[in-house]
């Protein structure tokens, strides 16, 4: 553990406000300085490593390059402490020049001219933020490999420009150094494409009608938490002797600014940096422990950024392998770029695909309250699309600068890098609004793409893998194994896939759901036909969390289906819904699934189906598919 103290800079006002760069959202405290500018600038290195331009809107860590009349120095204590918590507080240890600064840091005074005035606003957005060089050297790399996941959130394939062929649009970093070093998957599907049921699958391997986490409602609502809990994915690594990290999101139930999660931190996590909200400015982090409200000037995909390069730099014993989960909350509503992105994409539409806005007599022979949506609003549907491929545009920076600084200690070629989101998205696909939840392929199907030893560039894996894949897969690419006291897993791993030797780990998935538009539980008023009647607590729209004091009714399942690809089936869709309804799409003739061939199927083709869903529809463990 290193405690470093005394660390004094010398602040002053004298430029305009520099762009935030990789570690300027670490410390949630602001200082003030009021020098006038002047002609003198000192550089500042701590450890060799540069801070970062400050003015007096700006957090001491980003200090860089300062100018004053007078070099009047002020200390700054900074401290890994036993949380790895990099805190900085203000002291008064006043130096008298720069060259009597204490411990690690060094500086050089130069005269340089008077900054002219600044120029005038350009419509030319800033550059994205530049992270400081990495520093550390190369270390020798322990034998088990580490273990990196980047899960956004409603990031979906088709909407986003997610091809086989053509990589992943607007993300330039997943796309040259993720994708074209590793495995994209076509065939990757949810159990449920909601989000807290769908990370609680990730990190049991359990489908959701076994984690009994089937809403986003509070933690304490499910058996997950806080007994499944314990036995997530990242306790067995734990014990298999890997450093844990999670940074972001964890689960829709995990809010709230003060309180319980305030200080919570579930087990089998060496470091801690769980959102207690997801605000994308002024985000309040549970730091190992420690409730941090971070300003509203910091943007929450650089928070998350920022916090896992220090980690990885300052934190991390690079003689264990880890395992960090990095989960950011965008692409997610209200659909919010880091303001340096804003406007970069002006102008991108929506692709066009069959599903959005169908025609009448293609609407109508969707099962209950899908036959009956009113169309969408194509402008709308595309301001926000165009929204959200920019909020992505600072996940590809948090990538660009994980990878560096894995490169720079050269641990890269030691690791597993795995990207992918917890659920798709629909806008206006079969007339819905905004949202998720449903069976259909722009929900279940999205982006998973792997990097990692003995992955062959630029491959393709077309075998279907699900979410619940992932733990397996992980325990089998550490050499961890389950505790025998563990709950039973549903899921298998795909390890053998990312190694050429099969193509998938299944030829048809268990789909579930249990807030669907079908039956008038999805998000938008247009899909409220079902719900209780107005003035009810819940209201016409299923919001991400429950309203503060309510308590969602019990969810009962809404559908069941099989994503299907076998000799009978080798491409489609089977659908049964709770209240009767029942669909059947040829996914191969009809990939946006616009026809239901249902009611033209033979009898014995029916009964077949409904026998095969019957069977796995509660299955647990091996039974499951």
């Amino acid at each position: 553990m290193w405690r470093w103290t005394a660390l004094v800079v010398a602040l002053a006002v004298c430029e305009n406000s520099a762009p935030l760069g990789a570690l300027a959202a670490e410390a949630p405290h602001s200082a003030v300085d009021q020098c006038d500018p002047q002609s003198l600038r000192v550089g500042i290195r701590f450890d060799g490593v540069p801070m970062l331009s400050m003015n007096k809107t700006e957090t001491p860590v980003e200090c860089c390059q300062l100018c004053a009349a007078e070099i009047r120095c002020k200390g700054f204590t900074w401290q890994n402490d036993t949380d790895a918590t990099m805190l900085c507080k203000l002291k008064t240890a006043v130096p008298p020049n720069p060259s009597k600064m204490a411990g690690h840091v060094s500086g050089a005074c130069h005269q340089v001219p008077t900054p002219p005035a600044p120029p005038s606003p350009s419509p030319t957005p800033p550059p994205p933020p530049t992270p400081p060089p990495p520093t550390p050297p190369p270390a020798p790399q322990p034998k088990q490999p580490h273990i990196v996941f980047v899960l956004t959130d409603d990031q979906d394939g088709w909407l986003n420009g997610y091809d086989p062929v053509d990589g992943v649009k607007h993300m330039d970093q997943l796309d040259s150094r993720v994708r074209k070093n590793g495995m994209l998957f076509t065939n990757y599907y949810l159990a449920y494409p909601l989000c807290s049921p769908s990370r609680s699958a990730i990190l049991t391997g359990r489908f959701p009608h076994n984690t009994n986490f089937t809403t986003n409602a509070d933690l304490n609502s499910s058996t997950f938490h806080p007994v499944q809990e314990s036995h997530t994915v990242n306790n067995w690594l734990h014990a298999a002797g890997y450093e844990t990290m999670l940074c972001g999101k964890y689960m829709n139930g995990y809010h709230g600014s003060n309180g319980h999660w305030a200080t919570y931190i579930p087990a089998g996590w060496t470091d801690w940096f769980g959102f207690q909200t997801v605000d994308f400015f002024g985000t309040q982090v549970n730091i190992n422990g420690v409730s941090t409200k971070y300003p509203q000037t910091a943007y929450q995909t650089d928070i998350i950024a920022n916090l896992s390069i220090n980690w990885l730099r300052n934190t991390h014993d690079r003689s264990k392998p880890m395992f960090m989960m990095l989960t950011p909350h965008a692409p997610h509503e209200p659909y919010t770029p880091a303001p340096r992105h804003l406007g970069t994409l002006k102008g991108l539409v929506q692709p066009y695909d069959p599903a959005f806005n169908m025609p009448d007599a293609l609407q109508k022979l969707l099962p209950g309250n899908l036959g009956r949506l009113p169309n969408v609003s194509a402008d709308s549907m595309n301001s926000i699309f165009e929204l959200r491929a920019e909020s992505l545009l600072a996940i590809d920076e948090m990538i660009g600068g994980v990878l560096d600084e894995l490169e720079a200690q050269g641990a890269l070629s030691n690791t597993y890098f795995f990207f992918t989101c917890d659920n798709g998205y629909h806008l206006g696909q079969h007339r819905m609004p905004p949202g998720k939840r449903e069976i259909f392929e722009h929900d279940i199907n999205v982006p998973l793409i792997v990097m990692g030893p003995k992955i062959a560039p630029g491959s393709v894996a077309r075998g279907m893998v699900q979410n619940i894949d992932f733990a397996h897969t992980w325990a089998t690419i550490a050499g961890a194994t389950t505790p025998p006291d563990a709950p039973i897993t549903d899921g298998k791993s795909f390890a053998a896939v990312l190694f050429g030797q099969q193509e998938g780990v299944r030829n048809y998935s268990l789909q579930e759901g249990y807030q669907s538009c079908e039956a008038g539980h999805g998000e938008g008023g247009a899909c409220a036909h079902k719900l209780p009647p107005a003035g009810s607590p819940w209201g016409a729209r299923f919001a991400e969390v429950p309203p503060r004091g309510v308590k969602w009714p019990a969810a009962g399942r809404d559908y069941s289906g099989l994503r299907l690809q076998t000799k009978a089936f080798p491409d489609a869709m089977y659908v049964e819904y709770t209240d009767g309804g029942k669909a059947f799409f040829n996914s191969s003739g009809d990939p946006w699934q616009t026809v239901n061939l249902y009611p033209n199927l033979p009898s014995f083709v029916q009964d077949e189906l409904a026998k095969m869903l019957a069977s796995v529809v509660d299955c647990g463990g091996e039974q499951c598919p």
